[in-house]
């Protein structure tokens, strides 16, 4: 396909074999659909309802930043999210700052192809947010998960998108 894009009298030629996304995410244009499964959530010490949360903003990454639709069913591209941990611990300080909390929280997706090739891998992502020491994790909490949720959607759409 061939695309001619005018920017301020400049012209690019745009080549491409896949739907291409301006996130620079792309996917062959035989996969039209993708399926997000349940996310099971194995990490004992995680907040109730965070893979809801987490469900929801990686479909809509693929809402807001591809041509793919969403299906409740198995589909051209498949995602099975597995929480596997969600850690609080304490960070040592530097000459300049106290103990600060970090909550971790690391996640691990399988991706299966089903179209024009059956294909399947596997990628683990971890993120951390650090709670500075003059905050208390209860006050900050929501905070916290909207941020670990939202870095984690973002590596798995975008972990989606780049083994084509």
């Amino acid at each position: 396909m061939k695309f001619k894009i005018a920017l301020g009298g400049l012209i690019l030629f745009l080549w491409t074999c896949g739907v291409y996304s301006f996130t620079g995410v792309t996917f062959p244009p035989e996969v039209k659909s993708v399926y997000v499964a349940p996310i099971e959530n194995i990490a004992a010490n995680s907040p109730s309802q965070i893979e809801f949360l987490l469900n929801d903003a990686i479909k809509d990454n693929f809402l807001k930043f591809s041509e793919l639709n969403l299906s409740n069913s198995p589909a051209d591209l498949n995602l099975y999210v597995k929480i596997t941990s969600y850690n609080i611990s304490s960070v040592a300080p530097s000459h300049d700052q106290a103990y600060q909390t970090r909550v971790t929280m690391q996640v691990s997706t399988k991706y299966v192809q089903r179209v024009p090739e059956e294909k399947e891998w596997t990628r683990s992502f971890s993120r951390f947010v650090d709670i500075p020491a003059d905050k208390e994790l209860a006050q900050v909490e929501q905070q916290v998960i909207e941020e670990l949720v939202r870095q984690l959607s973002n590596d798995i759409f975008y972990g989606a998108g780049q083994d084509w």
